[in-house]
């Protein structure tokens, strides 16, 4: 006669146990993953729009700007850069005016266009509406709130662009220092790093000062 034996209590209470220990150790080590996977996805996407400012400006030779934008179409400075982001190219020299010729819509104004009417009018290279986790900051230290390169590539102004989320936000671990505060740190003469504290080593914060 087959007989057919299961678990006893004492087998599934122990094996409960081992379940809970598990999953305790390892939730919070994978939301730590999600949330700095997170953090790096995000401040990769900005490093990469100042990177497209940088070699766009080399290429035609004319003044690129990165300024905060929520609606794509106009740039507003009172605005953080986690509300998102517009890159356009300053033709026409009128600082942050992206239809120069009035037309009320500078997506008809193409970057491709060098000749007639539109090649006197700034056009978008890049918006980026926002970033995707609303508990993300993304704020900078240049007094401008916005930074423009020149034809050989340099930046307007020195200076860290700050990306935070929850964790630093609510200062969970209680010791006033922003743990997961990272930065994309531009020179003067355009180039970027990405790093997790300030080039003396010292801490990076959340909020202005940085």
């Amino acid at each position: 006669m087959n007989r057919h034996r299961g678990f006893t209590i004492l087998e599934l209470m122990t094996i409960v146990a081992i379940t809970a220990a598990l999953v305790t150790i390892g939730i919070p080590g994978f939301n730590t993953l999600t949330f700095n996977n997170r953090l790096t996805t995000q401040l990769n996407l900005f490093s990469s729009s100042l990177a497209l400012a940088r070699s766009e400006a080399v290429k035609v030779n004319q003044r690129v700007v990165v300024c905060p934008s929520d609606d794509g179409l106009t740039c507003d400075t009172t605005l953080t850069f986690d509300k998102g982001w517009l890159v356009f190219v300053d033709r026409g020299g009128t600082d942050f005016q992206v239809d120069n010729d009035g037309a009320g819509n500078p997506l008809d104004d193409p970057c491709g266009v060098t000749a007639g009417d539109d090649a006197a009018d700034d056009c978008i290279l890049n918006y980026v509406p926002g970033l995707t986790v609303v508990t993300m900051t993304l704020q900078t230290d240049i007094a401008a709130n916005r930074i423009s390169y020149n034809g050989l590539g340099s930046s307007s102004s020195a200076g860290m662009f700050v990306i935070c989320d929850s964790r630093d936000n609510d200062n969970e671990d209680g010791d006033g220092i922003d743990d997961y505060a990272k930065a994309v740190v531009v020179s003067n003469t355009g180039r970027t790093s990405v790093r997790t504290t300030k080039i003396d080593g010292s801490a990076i914060a959340c909020d202005p000062p940085f």
